[in-house]
């Protein structure tokens, strides 16, 4: 019996779960997380980061202590990739709020370092006692904390270098105007109304045309072809789009055409403009729609005033004229009601809700092109519908066949 109990293997202790080993964190990553917060809870106390890198020795050891913690909460992470185990907050936080001090410090060190190089400590003149002895010569090598004016040259180059870093990320947050995005509103499913980039509907600015050859067998060459119209253009419009915007029926019908200027969040105006396809002027009755309210710009402002910039009201200025294209520009100012350069804007829309009951053209349709939002010009983009998924070839992402709307065919008809 003996000798059967000292054969029998012992079994081994089962290993914690993954659950349980990513739920319950050990102790040392608690304090992993205290540690990387103690800067930040200091510089609350002390009023602000800056009362505490002025104090070396202390500023030196919370870095210590926080890259410290930032280790343990790499370590763990490395750990639960390598077991695939899911990473617990605890984790993230971490890292993140080590991360804030992390990059703070660093900053401090650079400006520190650029203090010392570039003697900016160096001691003023006393009035009362005159230039420090052999005229200052040694001024420079003084330690930081014996110059009367290097703590308040240190703070005020801290200072700067704050408000350069707020004005990087107020330019970064203004945004850049970089896309049009069509869209339908059609909230009674009406399918009366259409908007969206095409190839070959455009202005087209440094296009060429095909030659025939003499029995208009094939082309025997190209020549180049512009509008006088568009003299400037979208340089990333490879396939001359243009923006259609169509109202089928009524104007009534409570449905619109649409196109959303993305990037513009931020920003000041100081112009407007589009190309249309239409001769001659922006009042005559051939070629797009070109009515006092679409396609016109819906402006909202960051007090949440809608501002209108119709086609023919305001009455916008016309710098180019070409064979079908003409170019439209308008004064922020004369909008409706005006906005001013000190407004800060936050969208920007094209609408088109005039249908073919409206006069003089009674066409319901307009072709733009080259959208134009403080001088920057856009053309194209990069999806030809609306979801996204059509590259401009009508196929999607499989190699299937879809139609402007998304829905998908059979593209040579041959199915049942």
């Amino acid at each position: 019996m003996d000798a059967v109990e000292r054969t029998k293997p012992r079994s081994e202790p089962e290993a914690p779960s993954l659950a349980s080993r990513s739920d319950r964190q050990p102790y040392e990553l608690w304090f992993a997380f205290a540690a990387t917060l103690l800067p930040h809870v200091l510089g609350v106390l002390a009023g602000s980061y800056g009362r505490i890198v002025t104090v070396a020795p202390l500023a030196i050891g919370l870095a210590a202590v926080d890259f410290a913690g930032m280790a343990v909460a790499a370590l763990q992470l490395r750990e639960d990739r390598a077991a695939g185990r899911r990473t617990h907050w605890l984790v993230w936080a971490t890292l993140i709020a080590g991360a804030a001090w992390a990059v703070y410090a660093a900053a401090i060190l650079v400006i520190f370092v650029i203090v010392r190089f570039f003697c900016v400590n160096q001691q003023p003149n006393d009035p009362r006692t005159g230039p420090p002895p052999n005229g200052g010569a040694n001024a420079s090598v003084l330690p930081l904390r014996e110059t009367g004016g290097s703590s308040m040259k240190l703070r005020a180059i801290t200072a700067t270098f704050a408000l350069l870093a707020i004005m990087a990320t107020v330019a970064y947050a203004a945004g850049t105007f970089n896309q049009v995005q069509p869209a339908e509103f059609d909230p009674g499913k009406t399918f009366l109304v259409q908007a969206q980039w095409l190839d070959g509907i455009g202005c087209p600015t440094s296009a060429h045309i095909a030659v025939p050859n003499a029995d208009f067998t094939g082309v025997a060459g190209s020549a180049p072809y512009s509008d006088a119209g568009c003299p400037t253009g979208d340089t990333s419009d490879r396939h001359n789009q243009g923006l259609l915007l169509v109202k089928t029926g009524p104007t009534n019908n409570f449905a619109s055409a649409t196109a959303e200027l993305k990037g513009v969040k931020g920003i000041h105006l100081t112009e407007l403009g589009y190309d249309i396809r239409k001769p001659r002027t922006f009042g005559d009755a051939s070629g797009s729609h070109c009515g006092a309210g679409a396609p016109r710009f819906d402006v909202i402002t960051a007090d949440n005033v809608d501002h209108f910039v119709g086609c023919s009201s305001p009455t916008p200025t016309q710098p180019a004229t070409g064979v079908g294209w003409i170019r439209l520009r308008w004064n922020p100012t004369t909008a409706f009601p005006p906005i001013l350069a000190t407004d800060t804007v936050k969208s920007i829309t094209i609408v088109f809700d005039e249908g073919q009951d409206t006069a003089p053209d009674n066409f319901g349709l307009a072709v733009l092109d080259n959208i134009d939002v403080n001088g920057t010009l856009v053309g194209n983009h990069e999806a030809n519908n609306d979801n996204g998924e059509d590259k401009g070839n009508g196929n999607d992402n499989q190699g299937h066949h879809k139609d402007h709307k998304g829905h998908q065919g059979d593209p040579d008809d041959d199915q049942e």
